[in-house]
């Protein structure tokens, strides 16, 4: 693709000879223009590069004459030059300033869809431990020590007997299959402890800034001298059904 590119010019202003005092005569069969010079790319003026006089007479523009121009000089005739002079830049601003717009404008959009989901799983969580059955598990998570799992195993009106378990796995290789399978491998080497359910809930993370910035609050669940926070409840020991198909982040 080639680039248009090259120099113009256009009438800026046009004045009777009379008007600038270099003719006595009233009438007459020419005027007086003064002309902007500009630099174009693809057609759209970038910058000026000076303004001209030129005499126009039918239809067609001649060479100032030597007396004339020294006329004119000497009148020192302001015109500016017109802001479309300078459209590309203008352009090319307007465009940058629209385009860090829908930026932050999609950017907004993402936090609020954020906060939303966040809101979301605090009442999910909540929910959960309010209906708390022997069949969920609950993914605790310490800044000292690696993610903790703890399998519901008697229902009290304000605690909850737990079992708790780390995996010998990290991350993603954590599925929900091999998460239930591993709890039904060592069921007799498991350690159970009693929670209270108050401490539960003050154990869901419910500040976004604070989540995302790392520094929730932690609570002192097992009594083991670390502080943790529930990072999901899942029901287990039971089908599971997952949609790929629907879900933009997830199954």
């Amino acid at each position: 693709m080639s680039i248009v590119f090259g120099w113009n010019n256009f009438k800026i202003k046009s004045f009777d000879p009379f008007e600038l005092g270099l003719t006595n005569d009233f009438k007459n069969d020419f005027k007086i223009e003064i002309r902007q010079s500009y630099f174009h790319l693809f057609w759209i003026p970038c910058f000026g590069i000076g303004k001209k006089w030129n005499i126009r007479k039918d239809g067609q523009l001649y060479e100032l004459p030597a007396a004339y121009a020294v006329a004119i000089q000497q009148q020192n005739i302001k015109v500016r030059s017109p802001w479309y002079t300078i459209l590309l830049p203008i352009l090319l601003i307007l465009g940058g300033l629209g385009f860090l717009g829908y930026q932050k404008y999609q950017m907004y959009k993402y936090l609020q869809y954020e906060l939303k989901s966040f809101e979301k799983n605090v009442v999910k969580l909540t929910n959960r431990i309010n209906e708390m059955t022997t069949k969920d598990i609950i993914k605790i998570s310490s800044k000292n020590i690696n993610i903790v799992y703890l399998k519901a195993e008697k229902i009290n009106p304000n605690s909850i007997i737990f079992s708790k378990f780390i995996t010998d796995k990290e991350g993603y290789d954590e599925t929900h299959s091999y998460i239930e399978n591993y709890y039904l491998k060592h069921p007799a080497f498991l350690e159970t402890i009693e929670i209270q359910k108050s401490d539960l809930l003050a154990a869901i993370p419910k500040d976004y800034e604070a989540n995302q910035m790392l520094s929730n609050k932690q609570i002192n669940l097992l009594k083991d001298g670390n502080t943790y926070i529930i990072e999901e409840i899942e029901r287990y020991f039971q089908p599971l059904i997952e949609d790929g198909g629907t879900g933009s982040f997830s199954n």
